[in-house]
């Protein structure tokens, strides 16, 4: 599920409105709808499953349907890796404003797909979840990898596919040893989920 800050000011009890950059990121990337749910958090530590009501160039309107102190969806812990060191930076910036520490985040920088010394530390266990929110070529050449990171059962999350590239990457996900799920359709992006056969 998608995880978006507003500021505090901007949630009530029952509803709240984002502003600023991610309003075009929601519409424009993500392709999400009126009716879609989302995660919300408000950088002090509460976050707010919601669903979404309105969506114009300048804001995204939700219901709150509940809120819950953040504990990232009920994971323990998270890693996080980016081929561009600034990155680094920013995430943990992000993460500081969900009150999550380097205690429980832990952002790496490199190419997974050529770093030996990167993989040996992503390695050092299996996940329920692996994400990637990247082109599809290179979804495609992650696929094996990351049904070699998942534990038996795990879901591999992948989005930023352009549409006429849909079936070569549900090919390559099935390839790498991962059952489709579901693919998501908006506009000339796609989002699948894909679970590690067992």
């Amino acid at each position: 599920m998608n995880r978006f800050f507003v500021e505090k000011e901007n949630i009530t009890d029952s509803s709240a409105v984002l502003y600023g950059e991610d309003v075009k990121h929601i519409s424009s990337v993500l392709r999400l709808r009126t009716g879609d749910e989302v995660m919300l958090c408000d950088g002090i530590g509460m976050d707010y499953h919601a669903r979404i009501t309105a969506i114009s160039k300048a804001e995204v309107h939700f219901d709150i349907l509940s809120s819950s102190p953040a504990l990232i969806l009920g994971a323990k812990d998270a890693i996080a890796v980016d081929i561009d060191p600034i990155a680094e930076t920013i995430a943990y910036e992000n993460a500081a404003l969900n009150g999550i520490g380097k205690d429980r985040y832990t952002v790496l920088t490199g190419d997974v797909l050529t770093d030996s010394a990167l993989r040996e530390k992503i390695e050092a266990k299996r996940y329920p979840i692996v994400t990637a929110n990247i082109v599809a070529s290179v979804i495609i050449a992650l696929a094996p990898y990351a049904a070699k990171l998942l534990e038996e059962g795990g879901k591999f999350i992948t989005s930023g596919i352009i549409d006429t590239r849909e079936d070569e990457v549900a090919a390559a996900l099935t390839a790498a040893g991962l059952n489709i799920l579901e693919i998501r359709r908006g506009g000339d992006w796609r989002a699948i989920l894909a679970e590690k056969r067992t």
